[in-house]
């Protein structure tokens, strides 16, 4: 290595010492998730501790790890738990499909934005706020929105706004980051290792990842939700048939030892549960108790199926998109399979090792390469039917028969298996299609945590998770994911006779609404997301003291009777 290299990996080092943040925590709602470098979400890769606490400030975690697996039986990026990963962090170059120690270095490091702080720097380069002494966010300057050109890699990277269409990313423009839901993490990492966890061969996939969420205490199943975007490029001059992406979720519920498996074909998601026992502590994780939540991974919208210049119709894939909607080549594919194992060693639930059984899994094999069998325990040793499935434990959601080649087959559910509760991990799996050179996949996940803390036990917990997947299904079809939509339009009128003043202010700042909307209840929102004031009250008119508060644009959430309403406010 020369001089000049050195020297250049130092400086790098240092600006990243003070710059660079290898995690960041999703903490806008009920949620506090801890989002890592190289595509490790949830929990604390140096230590395999759990980093999804349900509910944020309980200290209780409901996932220890996430992460996205693609590839075939010969080409395979993965990642589960630890250090141990087949990816590293940045781009890749277009021409070779390769990135330096340099790159490396330097993307490193998950970005954070929120709503807030874009919403506040819009007002100032608009000039709809005066604030002479703004000064741009450290999140909206170094937004990694282009790659270097010289070294060879994609001038667009991260999403954003361009304001004065020129082309190139300037905050002092008015450019800013494109980010969805109101607080949102940015990573960049690609497969160019030597794969140490699956011993695949390198695929050349440059992935961007983008983890949100939504503050939105009138909603509770987006409250209690963290999204997934991927974008994965493939930047080889390969093109890779049978290629499977699979999401990876070690999911543990408080006490991780006592839970059940289980997927919903039609609803496109899987998700874990305990036992009816009370959730205890162990090894110092903290235990749910008798308020059994449930949580589980729900796939909004998988890779494009092949082309092949048909409609094809639902039948063959009943939870996809596009599927017999009468357009041409528009087909997203949905969960195709669903497996879980318990790291067992020397068992056919133990964890895969090999790209062949990394492949396997997402193709509904066992690790020892037998295929999975319907009912039972779904193994060779122990099964009902023997018939290949596509799902393990899918209940009564799979009514085609879509699992077991379009022959419908009873129930199958920990119900009527002689599976024990353990701790499992799952996987749910989309493919296959074909990853051609340039092509680009984009997969979209939502991760819903479901507790009823009126009701104990389990089912309370599976009734208001399959409510929540609904709701969020709902919304994501309708192209509606958000919480601040203004459906009607006397709602907005009413919304509009909300007196506000002064606005800007420096200390006080009166709130009067119509006595049509009584408030109940006002939280006021600082620009990194954060809850800084809760007050419950009982009339319509109420003064805000802003006078400890920093100088800034805040939230204000108005709980009324029936809906909730947001208002910015300014401190001068």
């Amino acid at each position: 290595m020369n001089i000049k290299l050195v020297f250049i990996i130092i400086v790098l080092c240092y600006y990243e010492s003070i710059f660079s943040q290898s995690s960041q925590q999703i903490d806008i709602n009920n949620i506090n998730a801890r989002i890592n470098t190289k595509g490790f979400l949830f929990g604390d890769p140096s230590g395999s501790t759990p980093g999804f606490e349900a509910p944020k400030n309980s200290g209780i975690h409901s996932i220890n790890a996430s992460n996205l697996w693609m590839g075939n039986s010969t080409n395979i990026a993965a990642s589960t738990f630890g250090l141990i990963t087949d990816y590293s962090s940045g781009p890749l170059n277009t021409n070779t499909a390769a990135t330096s120690q340099v790159t490396q270095i330097t993307y490193d490091k998950v970005w954070k934005v929120t709503k807030t702080e874009i919403d506040y720097h819009i007002g100032v380069k608009t000039g709809t706020i005066i604030d002479p002494s703004y000064s741009t966010p450290t999140s909206i300057t170094t937004w990694p929105a282009h790659g270097d050109l010289s070294q060879n890699y994609s001038f667009y990277l991260a999403p954003y706004v361009d304001v004065n269409s020129d082309n190139f990313y300037d905050p002092n423009d008015g450019d800013y980051p494109k980010i969805k839901g109101h607080m949102a993490t940015f990573t960049i990492y690609n497969d160019f290792t030597n794969h140490p966890l699956s011993g695949g061969q390198n695929i050349g996939v440059e992935i961007h990842q983008m983890v949100y969420a939504f503050g939105c205490i009138s909603d509770d199943a987006l409250n209690n939700t963290i999204f997934v975007e991927y974008k994965v490029i493939n930047r080889s001059s390969n093109s890779y048939p049978d290629f499977h992406f699979g999401v990876f979720s070690d999911i543990s519920i408080g006490n991780p030892y006592n839970e059940y498996v289980q997927c919903d074909v039609e609803r496109n998601c899987y998700y874990q549960f305990n036992d009816n026992s009370t959730d205890t502590d162990t090894g110092g994780l903290l235990g749910y108790g008798d308020y059994h939540p449930t949580q589980g991974v729900l796939i909004l919208s998988g890779p494009w199926m092949d082309a092949d210049g048909n409609d094809n119709q639902a039948f063959l894939n009943p939870n996809g998109l596009g599927f017999g909607d009468g357009l041409v080549d528009n087909e997203r594919l949905g969960m195709t399979s669903f497996m879980h194992n318990t790291g067992a060693t020397g068992s056919y639930l133990g964890s895969p090792s090999t790209a062949s059984q990394f492949h396997g899994i997402m193709n509904s094999y066992w690790v020892d390469n037998t295929y999975l069998r319907y009912r039972g325990l779904g193994h060779s040793s122990n099964f009902e039917f023997n018939t290949p499935s596509k799902f393990a434990y899918p209940g009564s959601s799979d009514p085609t028969g879509y699992g077991t080649s379009y022959v419908p087959y009873l129930s199958w559910s920990k119900d009527n298996s002689p599976i024990t509760p353990a701790d499992n991990k799952s996987v749910g799996s989309l493919g296959p299609v074909t990853l051609d050179p340039g092509s680009v996949q984009t997969i979209e996940l939502a991760y819903v945590f479901a507790q009823n803390t009126n009701i104990t036990g389990v089912q309370a917990g599976k009734d208001l998770f399959i409510q929540y997947v609904d709701h969020i299904k709902g919304l994501y079809s309708n192209g509606s994911l958000d919480c601040t939509m203004i459906t009607n339009i006397e709602t907005k009128k009413e919304e509009n006779k909300i007196e506000l003043y002064p606005n800007p202010t420096s200390d006080i700042i009166t709130l009067v609404l119509p006595v049509s909307n009584m408030i109940s209840k006002i939280n006021l929102i600082d620009n990194l997301g954060r809850t800084v004031y809760i007050n419950t009250i009982n009339n319509n008119e109420t003064q805000i003291n802003l006078e400890k508060f920093a100088k800034g644009v805040y939230t204000l959430l108005i709980k009324t009777n029936d809906k909730v309403i947001t208002k910015k406010i300014v401190k001068e």
